[in-house]
């Protein structure tokens, strides 16, 4: 199987996509057809979002960062996942070596283990890791299984697991609860009518899954498709292509408890929490102002993104029918360890913010002309994650909060 990724920067591409240099882009064209995550182009905004009034303007300012190595432990470009050390510390796995890597809690280099192949500690289609609370990381590979790795690299375990993995389509989307189960997120399954979202619960000793009543707790949406289907010349459906900026790109937030945030009306600013089991909902997020406006030129590269996608996939010509008339109501939803739910939304001229609530729904601060890096992870006092720098390539970075106001 080949793959494919695309870094999506928020921060500092402004719209760009994460185009990668030209030394690296024969190596990562042989990945296309597994992880094809859509690149993130320009969106034409006509309005902005109401501004929250009188809110805290909380800062992010840059401490330090690493990175910019064509290979490496401080190579970035071909990464398939960035955990936050309980202890301090990063780990991150590179799918054009197939290590993973660990960097200290200023990003210098510990350590780097495993290789190819399919034995104890070895790795074959990774796609994506998830950092438990005790420190373990725990590394999802489509055929070798769960690979399970100390906080300072030691291997483990690998566990099988009785049940057939899903997973083709996007980034491992995950979170390890507080009692050792996984929850966990395909937010692209081919062969699902709509391409809905699918929630996945794996037991504490990872050998089985079920699915999470996710996809009952939404409205069905009145509007136009976010995803077109791609079909074979049978008829038979490859996979559910999303449009660019149409959807949001981190739908969801849970905390280790399973208590999840999302968006279940598309048509509605409003994000609500619920439980892991349930569809109850319990609190409310009232979005201010509305979704920005596509205009033709924004539509145009919906259409073309789709068509390079019905390419790698070999499919029939696609039938778009209406397309979107407004992006979605926010791009990110993320948690910091205080509960906090930090919303990362787009206005006018690709301009970023962050709005943060409470715990209880309350907004509590925003982050403006500001987005979030690639696989953020907000601590107390800093936001850590990936950045291009000037010179085109990734870079660990680490961002003090500064909290005004």
């Amino acid at each position: 199987m080949i793959l494919f990724f695309r870094f999506r920067n928020r921060a500092d591409e402004r719209g760009r996509s994460a185009i990668l240099t030209t030394s690296r882009k024969a190596f990562h064209a042989h990945w296309q057809a597994f992880l094809s995550g859509a690149a993130l182009l320009a969106l034409a905004a006509c309005s902005s979002p109401e501004p929250l009034a009188e809110l805290p303007q909380w800062r992010l300012v840059e401490e330090w960062r690493v990175g910019g190595e064509a290979d490496g432990p401080h190579s970035f470009d071909f990464n398939l996942g960035l955990g936050l050390l309980p202890k301090g510390g990063f780990v991150h796995f590179d799918y054009k070596s197939s290590k993973l890597h660990y960097l200290d809690a200023q990003g210098e280099v510990v350590r780097s283990v495993g290789r190819a192949g399919r034995g104890p500690g070895e790795f074959m289609m990774v796609n994506g890791l998830a950092v438990a609370s005790d420190g373990r990381v725990i590394i999802s590979d489509l055929v070798n299984g769960f690979s399970i790795f100390s906080d300072s690299g030691a291997f483990i375990r690998v566990i099988k697991p009785d049940a057939g993995r899903l997973g083709i389509g996007k980034r491992w989307d995950a979170i390890v609860l507080a009692d050792g189960r996984i929850v966990e997120n395909l937010e692209q399954v081919p062969g699902r009518p709509g391409g809905e979202p699918l929630r996945l619960v794996w037991s504490s000793d990872l050998m089985h899954a079920d699915t999470l009543p996710s996809a009952s707790c939404a409205a069905k949406s009145t509007g136009p498709a976010t995803r077109i289907p791609l079909k074979d010349s049978t008829g038979k459906l490859l996979i559910n292509s999303p449009l660019s900026n149409a959807e949001p790109r981190k739908a969801t937030a849970v905390d280790v408890s399973g208590s999840t945030w999302e968006q279940l009306d598309r048509a509605r600013g409003e994000i609500v929490r619920h439980g892991l089991n349930n569809c109850e909902v319990m609190l409310t997020i009232n979005l201010p102002g509305a979704p920005e406006s596509f205009d033709p030129a924004a539509k145009a590269m919906m259409v073309e993104m789709v068509k390079e996608e019905a390419k790698r996939w070999k499919a029939m010509e696609p039938e778009f029918g209406a397309l979107p008339d407004q992006g979605a109501w926010y791009q990110g939803l993320y948690l910091d360890p205080a509960g906090n739910v930090w919303v990362e939304r787009v206005g006018a001229n690709r301009n970023f913010r962050v709005e943060i609530y409470s715990a209880d729904a309350k907004p509590v601060a925003e982050v403006r002309d500001k987005s979030l890096p690639v696989f953020p992870m907000i601590t107390a006092t800093h936001v850590y994650g990936l950045a291009r720098g000037e010179d085109d390539v990734h870079y660990l970075v680490a961002w003090r909060l500064e909290k005004g106001g």
